[in-house]
């Protein structure tokens, strides 16, 4: 499998929400158009092809670590 690390340095996950940002029309961003779908179709996607997504503790930022198949 290779693992692929996607960050950024903004305000991260909070603690509460950690939980549920896989799933669907779950957003903290509603009043500014979220529909809550789009972590959770990543993650639809990427379990059909065999490969994940997982949030990984961060001290800033929200940090994602896709793993994908390497390819024979």
């Amino acid at each position: 499998m290779l693992p692929i690390d996607i960050r950024d340095d903004r305000q991260g996950i909070s603690a509460n929400n950690r939980a549920q940002i896989f799933d669907s029309f779950f957003t903290t961003r509603r009043d500014s158009g979220g529909t809550g779908m789009g972590l959770a179709i990543v993650q639809a996607m990427l379990t059909a092809h065999g490969s994940s997504i997982a949030l990984v503790e961060s001290g800033r930022g929200a940090h994602f670590e896709v793993t994908l198949p390497v390819a024979a």
